[in-house]
């Protein structure tokens, strides 16, 4: 079965400061999300919620902060590309905290529960994706043999090094 994954290049302190600051939230036009999304964030959440609907609410504040990047070599992919994807990172990458399954499975950068079953968000931070970019530099990626690994390749160099250089983050949804 393949399903879409959505990636945003984010400022991700500033995505979790508007979860502090009502002001700040509605100066970037999220407060009612925010507000929306306040149970779930709650010590213990409420057992009542419905994950996959907060996270749906929580990727319209990352449309909002965010800047939407290209995914032609994710939407649609079957599940195991991205277990080879993982498979085929250099050493020095994963190292580093580069993981495709930590950017779709990894969890929301703000204590969002997770949903039991479908869809997953995850992140990489600023400081991970400013190590891969240096240890990218001007290289590609590639995986011999495999041109769909090749594809994601690429797509992943390209969101590292629009993120890296605003000096933000990675969130990545799988759905």
């Amino acid at each position: 079965m393949s399903y879409g994954v959505d990636v945003y290049a984010i400022d991700l302190d500033l995505i979790r400061r508007v979860f502090e600051d009502a002001e700040l939230a509605r100066e970037h036009g999220v407060l009612a999300i925010v507000d929306w999304l306040r149970p779930a964030l709650a010590e213990g959440g409420d057992p009542e919620r419905d994950e996959a609907l907060d996270l749906e609410r929580f990727q319209q504040i990352c449309e909002a902060l965010g800047t939407p990047l290209g995914n032609a070599s994710v939407s649609p992919a079957p599940l195991e590309l991205f277990e080879r994807v993982d498979a085929a990172l250099p050493r020095a990458l994963r190292d580093a905290g580069l993981s495709f399954s930590a950017l779709i499975e990894g969890g929301a950068p703000v204590a969002l529960p997770p949903s039991p079953d479908f869809p997953s968000v995850g992140h990489l931070e600023a400081s991970v994706v400013r190590a891969a970019a240096e240890i990218l530099g001007d290289d590609a990626l590639e995986c011999e043999g495999d041109d769909d690994v090749d594809g994601v390749f690429s797509d992943l160099e390209d969101w590292i090094h629009f993120a890296a250089g605003k000096g933000w983050g990675l969130i990545g949804y799988h759905q």
